[in-house]
């Protein structure tokens, strides 16, 4: 019988059992050595080579997963000490009557930019204790090669900045120096991401000096749409008077100043002839309307509203926006639900033109007028 046993096959499969034993032995025998790095500073992995975060869970995921947030928290407390600073930026903005960057914006820029450093952080090493079976995860980013692709980012956003600025300074009109500008802000919101996370990775802090910043570049911003842009707002209906100041604080929020010397008179007819407008660069015109609807309600009275404006480039005579909203107010009495059917209608043409508006002259894609048909009967 043992004549007839495949020695070969019998001596891997002995071979085999060993090594896997060996293996399990050293794992059982490792799982007692607390890592060094579970109480502080680890030989394997320096502070000087790794950024690195710490979890401890009753599972491996759990434990990973606290790891990763652990790293990612050392990100993101810049991220919030950046909106703070942005947030005093704006608050001085709006004293000076000058524009703000809303906080979303750059909440948005911040995350997207610094989650791609993230995307390099790897599990480094996992022990679990015998006695309980707690789970401890040693999570980490390569300081050398994330400040190798930092470096070669932050040089690519100083490339496209400088030619956005040029363009935003030497452009043929005056969408292409808006566009340019706005696109050389947005750039530079990028970049000081990049370079704040730069000094993260960095052990001595440094960053990589930059020509230009958020607030260097949003005062030009300013400056050149007070000086180059002209709009006059012309609304006609119910309410007209409080719906174009609505539209007013509107393009206040995006950063634009109405039309100098603005009479009353523009309150008119836009049709009117007489109204000159030759002077503003874009006009902001429509009509709104307040309905009392008769509802069998006991005890509310009800008002409908509806507002109509078109954004119209006065060199072409194009319409490049607009916007139809409607809705339904109501009270105990009539005169409470008009006026809340005018204060709703404020907020929709207050945040819809002003956006539509501010699209329209720093997006390159060409906007689509809305299909839906006026909100008015005929």
């Amino acid at each position: 019988m043992c004549s007839r046993l495949d020695f070969p096959g019998f001596v891997k499969m002995f071979v085999s059992i060993v090594i896997v034993g060996m293996t399990m032995g050293c794992m059982s025998q490792g799982s007692n050595l607390r890592p060094d790095w579970i109480e502080g500073r680890s030989q394997q992995y320096p502070i000087e080579q790794f950024l690195i975060g710490r979890g401890e869970a009753d599972s491996r995921d759990r434990a990973e997963q606290r790891a990763y947030a652990a790293v990612a928290r050392i990100f993101h407390a810049n991220v919030d000490a950046q909106l703070e600073d942005h947030e005093v930026y704006s608050r001085l903005s709006r004293e000076m009557s000058t524009t703000t960057e809303r906080k979303i914006t750059l909440d948005h820029l911040t995350h997207v930019t610094t989650q791609k450093v993230l995307e390099d952080v790897h599990i480094l090493d996992a022990w679990r204790r015998r006695d309980d079976g707690q789970y401890f995860v040693l999570a980490g980013l390569d300081r050398a090669k994330a400040e190798r692709m930092l470096v070669g980012r932050i040089a690519e956003y100083d490339r496209v900045i400088q030619e956005n600025v040029e363009q935003g300074r030497t452009g043929m009109d005056v969408l292409t120096r808006l566009r340019g500008l706005k696109r050389a802000e947005r750039n530079v919101q990028r970049r000081e991401v990049a370079n704040t996370d730069l000094q993260i990775i960095r052990t001595s802090g440094e960053g990589v000096l930059a020509s230009y910043s958020t607030v260097k570049i949003q005062r030009e911003l300013q400056d050149y749409v007070r000086h180059h842009i002209r709009i006059d707002v012309r609304i006609m209906g119910d309410q007209k008077a409080p719906i174009q100041q609505a539209v007013w604080d509107g393009l206040h929020q995006e950063g634009f100043i109405p039309l100098e010397h603005s009479e009353p008179e523009s309150l008119l007819d836009p049709s009117d002839s007489n109204v000159s407008r030759n002077s503003a660069d874009f006009l902001i015109t429509g009509k709104t309307r307040l309905e009392d609807l008769r509802l069998f309600d006991p005890l509310f009275k009800y008002v409908r509203w509806c507002s109509d404006l078109q954004v119209i480039e006065s060199s072409g005579h194009r319409v490049i926006g607009a916007v139809s909203r409607s809705g339904r107010e109501g009270h105990i009495t009539q005169a409470e639900a008009r006026m809340r059917a005018t204060h709703a209608m404020q907020k929709a043409v207050s945040t819809e033109i002003s956006q539509t508006f501010a699209r329209y002259l720093y997006d390159d894609e060409v906007m689509d007028l809305p299909a839906s048909s006026s909100c008015l009967s005929p």
